[in-house]
């Protein structure tokens, strides 16, 4: 296997192999490519869903998943102005960042550093059907968290992969998310957001914008509760002067 192929060169240069992904971001499927077929209608239909809130969350959600199987490299595509792969809408259609560009840079500002253990107790879950290039999931997790620190800041991130009526045609996706934090005390405490909704988009205008919130620090210590992680959503949680 190409894990096994990977061993053995790092074996024979006696340097371990780092992983990487090339080209990682919201997917397009294009008219004509690869014997693809796409009306018009479709395709501005995929451009709202992978310009939405949902797919920026699922994209940095990927990121952070990776990040934390110890992948080292990961490329957005694509920096720059115009369709489909690119980070922002071209000037002449407003010019705004896409979700997924957005919180990629948001972490990068305020989110890395050595990735922290998180131990998940208890999410919701869904079974998944299979899809072209990807089996089934039983029992897939939900709701996610991960988190990072750097000095004395500490980062988490909650990820919704709920969408309403995901699994239960009732269900609005709002979750109540409880986390025990491993430090004790904290100077400052901010709350970073997406605004809109899950299917919100930044196609022809900025629906979706980040949004600061200041926590009194000893309203999340030592338990942080969030009584409504909104559905296909990330949410960041800045600890800053941890101790």
């Amino acid at each position: 296997s190409q894990i096994e192929a990977a061993a053995r060169i790092g074996e024979l240069r006696g340097q371990a192999p780092e992983t990487g992904m090339y080209e990682a971001g919201p997917g397009y499927v294009l008219d004509g490519l690869n014997g693809r077929r796409v009306s018009p209608a479709q395709t501005a239909a995929q451009d709202q869903a992978m310009t939405s809130k949902a797919a920026g969350t699922a994209t940095l959600d990927s990121f952070l998943a990776r990040a934390r199987l110890g992948m080292v490299e990961q490329n957005f595509f694509l920096y720059g102005d115009g369709s489909h792969w690119s980070s922002h809408r071209r000037w002449q259609h407003g010019g705004q960042i896409l979700p997924a560009w957005e919180l990629l840079v948001l972490f990068n500002r305020i989110g890395t550093g050595d990735m922290l253990a998180v131990r998940t107790l208890d999410v919701p879950v869904a079974d998944l059907p299979g899809e072209k290039g990807r089996q089934a999931v039983q029992a897939a997790p939900l709701v996610d968290a991960y988190a990072t620190r750097s000095g004395d800041r500490v980062t988490l991130v909650l990820v919704s992969r709920r969408v309403p009526g995901l699994a239960d045609a009732q269900e609005d996706g709002v979750t109540r998310v409880t986390v025990d934090l491993p430090f004790k005390t904290t100077q400052r405490v901010t709350r970073i957001s997406q605004s809109g909704q899950w299917d919100s988009h930044n196609v022809t205008s900025r629906e979706v914008t980040l949004q600061r919130e200041d926590v009194p620090p000893g309203s999340v210590l030592p338990r942080l509760e969030v009584a409504e992680l909104p559905p296909g959503s990330a949410v960041f949680f800045v600890f800053e002067g941890v101790e």
